[in-house]
């Protein structure tokens, strides 16, 4: 998911049963301060994603954790709904988040990198694993030409089976031409 999408996830979005969420809004900070909720930034943006058994429990986890900051809180809580709100309620600053993540992921021993580029690693490693270029574009709101335009490359051996392909369509039949009888005409 996109950053704004992740700050705009709300609770009702998540089908348990299913294990798929709905993406349908992010949140955005407006020059000027505050926040909005606006629909996904491109048509495809609007869209559903299947989630492992171990997201979902993830996700069990965090409404755990927001139930107990809805109660520290108090008459501070703000309810928005959000699957990741901030101590009161209210959407996570973008830049906060942005900020932070780095952090968070040297603390967690995991190698530096921007929030952003877990969308390009879920990617590529999906591709890598010969998930349908389709698929990924779908889970990641991306048409396919632009899925294809960036991760192409990710895509292993996917010329050699071409080509492989082509020769073993192509390849010529032996014919005997010796044993053609030339017919009249």
């Amino acid at each position: 998911m996109r950053r704004g999408e992740l700050l705009g996830l709300q609770w009702k979005d998540i089908d348990w049963t299913k294990r798929q969420i709905y993406i349908r809004r992010g949140c955005f900070n407006p020059v000027g301060g505050g926040f909005t909720f606006q629909p996904p930034k491109t048509k495809l943006g609007k869209r559903t994603v299947q989630l492992g058994q171990g997201i979902i429990d993830h996700l069990r986890a965090q409404l755990q954790q927001v139930d107990l900051m809805r109660k520290a809180a108090r008459d501070k809580w703000q309810e928005h709904d959000l699957v990741f709100p901030s101590a009161v309620g209210t959407p996570i600053g973008g830049d906060r988040i942005t900020h932070d993540f780095p952090v968070l992921a040297r603390m967690a021993g995991l190698p530096v990198i921007r929030l952003h580029d877990c969308r390009h690693t879920d990617a590529s490693i999906m591709l890598s694993h010969g998930i349908p270029p389709i698929i990924v574009a779908g889970m990641l709101g991306h048409s396919l030409a632009i899925l294809m335009t960036r991760y192409a490359h990710y895509i292993p051996g996917a010329q050699d089976e071409a080509a492989r392909l082509m020769d073993d369509i192509l390849t010529p039949i032996p014919i005997d031409f010796k044993s053609l009888k030339p017919q009249a005409n």
